[in-house]
């Protein structure tokens, strides 16, 4: 009889655990839209998902492209395009950077909210990761891939010396200490040449400054040398370092090189495999572009 109250308690425990399951989800942000398309995609719950942000679809930015497909309504910023989803949302992921009226508003529409915070660690993304992996009831699939790509930057090949990268932006803007693609940087085995000069997050520095620098090589946002070299050579004070001329440059799109998921840890894998292509063939880029 003890048996069959337990079993019976059980039972009931797990289709409340059904119910309280978000089942209309919105993210209105692409970090979330990353992550909550592949793990509901691999627990085959797409359905789950009432909308998306309209990044999901952005050729530069998304790495979702195909899934996103698959969501019907694209999340507006304004709390009316929420309200108008049918049947309404029981969860919306928002972010630091969305503006604080419209979270403002969702909490008054009492609508249960997580709100992403900065994400400049691979902390801060495994935990962002596992927080909504929680909240949809995917821990499963998260900590499993979680732990196939973590375990594959445990497992790189040590580069067979130190070299230093250069970050280079349109900008003018410069990547140092305390960020996110220094980090990746490092867990590539390599450095940040600008971190290692005691400089902090994404500061602007002099060209004189980048002009005194003798980087191993410079990172570009770009999908091609001809595009990175071209991109380069509109900054007199990048052109005349040894990398440039030498056309020693390492390439992420910006879907690598600016994402906040699981891409973020392929990213560095990406680099990695360029590092270690560079060792073996030195001269990879030297034809001209």
């Amino acid at each position: 009889m003890l048996k069959f109250g337990v079993l019976f308690w059980a039972f009931c425990l797990s289709i409340l655990a059904q119910e309280l399951k978000p089942s209309q989800i919105v993210s209105i942000n692409l970090a979330s839209d990353e992550v909550l398309l592949t793990l509901l995609d691999a627990k085959k719950e797409l359905w789950r998902l009432a909308a998306i942000s309209r990044l999901a679809d952005n050729a530069d930015y998304s790495n979702v492209r195909d899934l996103a497909k698959k969501i019907p309504h694209r999340s507006g910023n304004n709390i009316e395009s929420l309200l108008a989803l049918k049947p309404r949302p029981d969860l919306v992921v928002t972010a630091s950077f969305n503006s604080l009226t419209l979270r403002s508003k969702i909490k008054e529409a009492r609508i249960n909210t997580y709100g992403i915070g900065e994400l400049r660690s691979f902390t801060d993304i495994r935990n962002l990761i596992l927080d909504l992996a929680k909240l949809i009831q995917a821990e499963d699939v998260a900590k499993a891939h979680l732990e196939q790509l973590e375990s594959k930057l445990v497992a790189l090949v040590p580069l067979s010396k130190p070299v230093s990268i250069l970050y280079y932006d349109t900008s003018g803007v410069q990547v140092g200490a305390k960020t996110l693609l220094t980090e990746m940087i490092e867990k590539t085995g390599a450095r940040n040449i600008i971190a290692d000069k005691g400089i902090q997050g994404w500061p602007k520095v002099s060209k004189e400054f980048i002009a005194q620098l003798n980087p191993d090589f410079i990172l570009v946002c770009a999908k091609s040398l001809g595009e990175a070299k071209e991109k380069v050579r509109q900054n007199r004070s990048f052109a005349v370092l040894p990398a440039f001329k030498s056309n020693k440059f390492l390439l992420l799109e910006a879907s690598q090189m600016y994402a906040t998921s699981f891409v973020t840890y392929e990213a560095v894998l990406k680099l990695h495999t360029q590092l270690l292509a560079w060792e073996k063939v030195p001269n990879q880029f030297s034809v001209k572009s």
